[in-house]
């Protein structure tokens, strides 16, 4: 009888049970609480369009109030989850307490937004495989345009068509008022979360389109 070979994770410890039930208890003991103070009302739709299984949520970036709104719009289905966040931002050697405290607190593991994401990719298909769900910001940080809203990085493409997992858009509408970009304290704003209708790549669909596909389940 032959082993199954157990491929190892980036911040595999992040999906350790422990440190997901303490991830669990944070979003609805303090994140929930605290953002409900600034929110005048909280709307999440189309969680019916989430399939079963592991999938690419594929969400929006618009605020720095995006993940804990997203952890907080799914639920139980946030359990197995995984969250990318930028390598040279979150995960700098120069200060390894910072990883820690994002990878308990929301489930942040490495992704790399520069250069070739061979790493970030291998990464992120391992986690898909072990049965966890992630996600990823197409847009690599707050679009600070219109025009820099409109370009997508192709990763969630290529890890959709390599893991053959569906992708599910995330559109927030009104969470660029709650925590703008730069913004270090709550503003008193209404906020949507909608899960669009999953999205499932083709062997023969150029990543190109299935990226501009998922450009117009946000718009």
């Amino acid at each position: 009888m032959t082993k199954r070979k157990v491929q190892r994770r980036a911040a595999q410890w992040v999906g350790w049970r422990l440190i997901r039930a303490v991830r669990r208890v944070l979003v609805v003991g303090l994140y929930h609480p605290l953002l409900r103070i600034w929110l005048s009302y909280f709307v999440i739709t189309g969680r019916e369009n989430i399939p079963p299984g592991p999938v690419v949520f594929a969400a929006q970036h618009t605020s720095m109030a995006d993940t804990p709104l997203l952890l907080i719009a799914l639920g139980k289905r946030a359990d197995r989850l995984v969250v990318t966040a930028a390598r040279d931002y979150f995960f700098r050697r120069s200060r390894p307490g910072f990883s820690v405290l994002v990878g308990v607190a929301f489930g942040a593991v490495p992704i790399d937004r520069t250069g070739f994401a061979r790493r970030s990719l291998t990464d992120a298909a391992a986690w898909l495989s072990a049965g966890f769900s992630v996600v990823i910001y197409p847009h690599g940080a707050i679009p600070e345009s219109d025009v820099h809203a409109q370009r997508l990085r192709r990763g969630v493409a290529l890890l959709a068509r390599q893991s053959g997992c569906p992708i599910v858009p995330v559109r927030f509408t009104g969470a660029a008022q709650l925590l703008p970009a730069d913004v270090h304290w709550p503003r008193r704003a209404a906020v949507t979360v909608t899960f669009c209708t999953p999205l499932v790549a083709t062997p023969d669909e150029p990543l190109t389109m299935l990226t501009n596909r998922l450009l117009n389940a946000f718009e």
